[in-house]
């Protein structure tokens, strides 16, 4: 049988363990780790801010992506100017505020009927069994 080398057994050696015991009860250890963590995110954040500045000096993408949001804004606006949306939103809003009290009332006198209160159970579990499908639908992606 072959004799663990000096190395391996200094390093699990009572001493090391109790300082380190030590560190920890102090509160010492963790401090240090989380300096060391700060100090990992600083140098990964900085890191990235290079990467992005010269990919940035190299392909323009900034100037890219300027262009690309102002073209989408133009073209959003003629859109918007063709159809009103902006105009039928606003009016929407206005006038969904104004009977907001109204529809409340009605919503609430149908909710106490018969019939209100099946829907509310329905739309209820429908609810429930939406969110619990779309949680284990997520469970099984494949990625290929």
């Amino acid at each position: 049988m072959q004799q663990p080398s000096p190395a391996m057994i200094r390093a699990f050696r009572r001493t090391d363990m109790d300082g380190f015991m030590r560190r920890l009860a102090s509160g010492e250890a963790l401090r240090d780790a989380w300096r060391s963590a700060n100090e990992g995110i600083e140098v990964l954040a900085f890191e990235a801010r290079r990467t992005a500045e010269r990919i940035d000096r190299r392909y323009a993408v900034s100037r890219r992506i300027g262009s690309a949001a102002h073209a989408a804004s133009v073209r959003a606006r003629e859109i918007d100017l063709e159809l009103g949306i902006g105009r039928r939103w606003r009016s929407f809003v206005m006038d969904f505020s104004r009977n907001l009290p109204r529809y409340r009332r009605e919503l609430k006198w149908f909710l106490e009927t018969p019939i209100g209160r099946g829907s509310m159970v329905a739309f209820f579990f429908w609810f429930v069994f939406l969110a619990g499908f779309q949680r284990s639908s997520q469970d099984y992606v494949i990625y290929g």
